[in-house]
């Protein structure tokens, strides 16, 4: 047996082992690191999705939802908690609020802790000026009370949350603080801490507490808080929860204590009377009726906790946790050795209360989100977000957004090129095409009409399939051209090292900076001006391309005539709207000194390889005003 038992220490040991290999060799792990920039990319696309924002505001939003992974996620959580996080609490505000990395951690573990959705908490919280980000620690604070009143801390948020707004309406000693201790006794007596706040309501102003205090009169109501007309309104001012406690500590005189001693019940004849109280109270029917007996019972096990120097505090902490069980209150906690104990509270010896005591410190909310994870859920959390740690790195760092934007933004460029090339354009043309056809087709066939009819309706489709297909085609190329000026102008890394690459390899293959330009630029057009062609690459930027014609037949360097000579020019063009004209560049070629510094660069390439020419006759007949 000994040797089984090392046998599965063993395993679990290797186990725990690979493991922990794994959580850190995944930050490593190009399949991890790049899923993890996926993930962040869809959860930042949902986000602006509620935002409404554009895609310029991803930066903050990426970089804070990757770098809250590994503490949400050791906390039991995942990513999917934080973009839900994210959307719920700017949904809630109605603004577009980015939240820190560490926000998101605390308003998990405060979910966790309390029970509560993300909206609800930042809701009631805002609804009495306290930021999101204050919001958690309050919680922590009312979570931290319910705990040291032995209730439970759930209950006692919920109470919390759904009566926020009477902060705006009275005073709590402590504010949140205050209210949430009405809650807890609220919870330990069984009631609805609503009702306790509609009656504070009837008793607020002076004619409603003397109404009140007159009725608890003629009631036979013996609690003396409750028959003076200004205790009873200041209590309802600035004090509730003190209100309430008066209200209990009233209906305990209705309660007796059952003959085999197992609890207590509401005496035979005061049943009728508590009816008639509730509903001078405005209470609901029998809450009075569970106010008290949960009050009688609280005061019972309180009595016998036999501690003279614990608090009153501390006793109500213990009685909460204990239940009748046999004729006498027991309670169930872990000693200071760790053992689970059950005692009677009347058998709870100094270290025993000291162990209630301590664990009911109070703790951060990250501490109770991690005490209600099991053991193995702990050491998953724990893995899992050590594996997590330089993927979310990368991916909320300015190199990961370049990653995932940079297809984005080569994609957006293709997008670019097709705008305007509709289907619906092309469709047209076809339709048009088609048309032709069939008429003369049906034409024959009718015998209204001849092959020639065809043939002529052939030749008009091949014209017309020519410029339409040709229009379409030169849309596409000067949208190409504002794709690519978009590209160059991008911030993103990845971009702007592919644009650098390009000029690079340019220069590596012996090419001039204007030839790289004229190599890589998309979108170009073509004039043809008599025996010279004109391209233009850029808005400002012109080349002169020479026919055969213009060297009769053989260009300069002896080189075929299929192969004309560039001669660059040295000035440059400002010619608006992206198209030349045949029309537009004589007007810039008759402009001062444009045509006299053409002449002058044409006639030295001339003179290089052809004395004999005369490069002033081949101007004039090539560039006629």
């Amino acid at each position: 047996m000994a040797g089984e038992e090392t046998g599965g220490i063993g395993d679990m040991a290797g186990k725990m082992g690979k493991e922990l290999g794994k959580a850190f060799t995944d930050n490593f792990n190009p399949a991890v690191i790049l899923e993890t920039l996926k993930q962040v990319d869809d959860g930042a696309a949902k986000v602006l999705g509620t935002f409404g924002a554009s895609r310029e505001a991803v930066a903050a939003i990426r970089q804070n939802l990757a770098n809250a992974i590994p503490d949400v996620t050791e906390l039991g959580g995942g990513f999917q908690n934080i973009v839900e996080i994210q959307q719920s609490v700017s949904a809630t505000l109605g603004k577009n609020l980015v939240l820190s990395t560490e926000a998101f951690k605390d308003m998990y573990a405060t979910m966790k802790a309390s029970g509560q959705d993300a909206g609800t908490i930042t809701k009631s919280f805002k609804d009495v000026g306290i930021s999101v980000y204050d919001a958690t620690k309050q919680m922590g604070d009312v979570v931290n009370i319910a705990r040291a009143s032995g209730v439970n801390a759930s209950a006692v948020s919920g109470q919390v949350l759904q009566n926020m707004e009477a902060l705006n309406k009275y005073n709590f000693e402590g504010g949140v603080q205050g209210l949430a201790k009405m809650a807890a006794q609220a919870t330990s007596l069984r009631i609805d801490m609503k009702d306790s706040l509609a009656f504070a309501e009837k008793v607020f102003d002076p004619e409603g507490a003397i109404n009140m205090a007159a009725s608890m009169q003629r009631l036979g109501v013996a609690q003396s808080d409750l028959l003076d007309p200004l205790r009873m309104m200041d209590l309802a001012q600035n004090d509730p929860g003190e209100l309430q406690n008066q209200i209990a500590k009233m209906s305990q005189q209705f309660v007796q204590l059952k003959k085999d001693g197992t609890g207590f019940e509401i005496m035979p004849g005061a049943k009728r009377q508590m009816r008639e109280i509730e509903k001078e109270m405005g209470l609901p029917l029998g809450q009075l009726s569970k106010m008290a007996l949960a009050s009688a019972d609280l005061d019972d096990k309180m009595k016998k906790i036999k501690f003279p120097a614990a608090t009153d505090e501390q006793k109500t902490m213990i009685a909460n946790m204990a239940e009748m069980k046999g004729g006498q209150y027991v309670v169930n906690f872990t000693d200071k050795d760790g053992k689970a104990q059950e005692k009677a509270v009347s058998e709870l010896n100094p270290d025993d209360m000291l162990a209630l005591v301590e664990a009911s410190k109070p703790k951060s909310m990250e501490e109770l989100a991690k005490g209600q994870l099991n053991t193995s859920e702990r050491i998953a959390g724990i893995l899992e977000g050590m594996s997590k740690r330089l993927p979310a790195a990368i991916a909320g760092s300015r190199g990961g957004k370049a990653v995932t934007e940079a297809p984005r933004e080569l994609a957006e460029g293709l997008g670019t090129i097709t705008k305007g090339v509709t289907s619906k354009k092309i469709g047209k043309g076809l339709d048009e095409t088609t048309d032709i056809a069939f008429e003369a087709l049906n034409k024959v066939a009718s015998g209204t009409g001849s092959m020639a009819d065809v043939t002529t309706a052939l030749s008009k489709i091949s014209e017309n399939t020519k410029t339409a297909f040709g229009s379409t085609w030169t849309e596409a190329m000067g949208n190409a051209k504002v794709a690519t000026d978009n590209l160059s102008k991008s911030q993103n890394g990845i971009i702007q090292l592919l644009n650098t690459g390009m000029g690079t390899l340019g220069k590596s293959l012996g090419l001039t900076s204007e030839a790289a330009k004229s190599t890589t630029a998309t979108g170009s057009q073509k004039l043809k001006v008599d025996d010279f062609i004109i391209e233009t690459h850029k808005q400002d930027e012109l080349k002169l391309v020479g026919g055969t014609d213009l060297y009769g037949g053989k260009s300069s360097g002896g080189k075929s005539s299929s192969e004309p000579t560039v001669i660059k020019l040295d000035f440059s063009v400002d010619v608006k709207g992206g198209n030349i004209t045949e029309h537009q560049f004589m007007e810039v070629l008759n402009k001062t000194g444009i045509k006299e510094s053409l002449t002058k660069t044409v006639t030295m390439e001339l003179n290089k390889n052809s004395p004999e020419s005369s490069p002033q006759k081949i101007m004039n007949n090539n560039f006629k005003k």
